[in-house]
């Protein structure tokens, strides 16, 4: 990413802890450290052309990454930003995104140059920008809304029977 964000002029935010990966440290990449929810949703709104949704490409976290949801899905969706996920055919954020399609521009090649024409299309095309945050606001609302969770585990909830008392033994005790 960072590659490609110096060809196209651009720069990477980390947010979170800071680390001392000296690869990470160059003039395109600023740590910004840990922020609260809604601080974060703040600075990704008035910053961040694009987001940015890295998956492992590494064998032996085949099956994390075919299973395991990303959250940052959720967050990053209710940004209304444009959405760069990376990652394996297989993984579950590039299924997803394929299922809704214009949710976000997705690259399953983890070849050295992959990122670097994605990222000069949303560097140069606003109107991508707009339309692919438009549609990831619109698919996160659906997906991940409030109202929606309440909703499922509601319905779990009320999908449980509740365990039948068969012997009054197991509740006295000898007294």
């Amino acid at each position: 990413m960072q590659k490609a964000l110096k060809v196209a002029g651009g720069r990477l935010l980390l947010f979170g802890p800071t680390t001392s990966d000296e690869r990470l440290n160059n003039d395109h990449t600023e740590f910004r450290g840990l922020l609260s929810s809604s601080e974060l949703l703040n600075v990704l709104r008035e910053e961040a052309d694009a987001l940015f949704v890295p998956m492992s490409f590494d064998p032996a976290d085949r099956v994390n990454m075919e299973m395991a949801f990303p959250s940052k899905l959720a967050d990053y969706t209710a940004v209304g930003a444009p959405l760069l996920i990376y990652g394996p055919d297989y993984c579950s954020a590039v299924r997803w995104a394929k299922e809704n399609p214009g949710v976000a521009m997705v690259v399953t090649g983890n070849e050295t140059d992959a990122l670097a024409e994605p990222v000069r299309r949303l560097a140069s095309s606003p109107a991508d920008r707009v339309l692919l945050g438009t549609q990831a606001l619109d698919v996160g609302n659906r997906y991940f809304s409030h109202d929606l969770v309440q909703s499922v585990f509601n319905s779990a909830l009320k999908s449980v029977t509740p365990p039948q008392i068969t012997r009054v033994a197991d509740f006295c005790s000898a007294s």
